[in-house]
């Protein structure tokens, strides 16, 4: 995806975490990014790395950063940091592409009621969850070594609320697989006559 559309991403995000009641922070852009990248393989190539409040993506920063100088994001002043919202601009280059914004749309739509009303301590919990899930996932087959890893790069993070975060994740790669397979399995139905334009997977 080249960067002009991956910008476009980033608008129709803001938007939608905004819908949900979002901070709308650096914070939630990154770690909502991170999951559409990594639960829904949409192909963002951003390399994370994990950092203060979990996986963090210096490009992706540079790439909000010139939005914020393209003046296609609008920081706005709060006293725990800025409000990152879309402008018109931002609305104008979103048109340009909207094939790729329908493909992510519903995509988008999930992360940002997933991850929009949560606030920074519960996104690094999940996000950090999903990062040793990624990364060492021989840790997954046992709940209490993936939970131990988990603490282990989060030592300020008490392992019970820890172990919340884990289950949430659980529930949360499970339903992303469902919405998956469902988007696969959409085109075969119709080609089968078993359902019609207007009778379709919600994906």
């Amino acid at each position: 995806m080249n960067r002009l559309k991956r910008m476009a991403l980033i608008g129709l995000l803001t938007k939608k975490l905004k819908k949900n009641h979002s901070w709308c922070g650096e914070t939630h852009i990154q770690k909502s990014i991170y999951f559409l990248q990594e639960l829904f393989d949409i192909p963002l190539n951003y390399n994370f790395i994990l950092y203060k409040f979990g996986p963090f993506s210096f490009d992706l920063r540079d790439d909000l950063s010139e939005c914020m100088a393209c003046e296609l994001i609008d920081a706005i002043p709060d006293f725990y940091g800025p409000h990152l919202y879309p402008t018109d601009y931002m609305e104008k280059l979103m048109t340009k592409f909207p094939k790729t914004l329908h493909k992510y749309s519903s995509r988008v739509d999930f992360i940002a009621k997933k991850l929009g009303p949560k606030n920074v301590s519960q996104l690094e919990r999940l996000s950090t969850a999903l990062y040793v899930a990624q990364k060492y996932p021989d840790l997954t087959k046992n709940e209490d070594n993936w939970l131990e890893k988990v603490h282990q790069l989060k030592p300020h993070q008490s392992k019970e609320r820890i172990s919340q975060a884990i289950k949430e994740l659980q529930t949360l790669i499970w339903e992303a697989r469902l919405k998956s397979l469902k988007r696969e399995l959409k085109p075969l139905a119709k080609r089968a006559g078993l359902v019609t334009e207007e009778d379709v997977f919600e994906v």
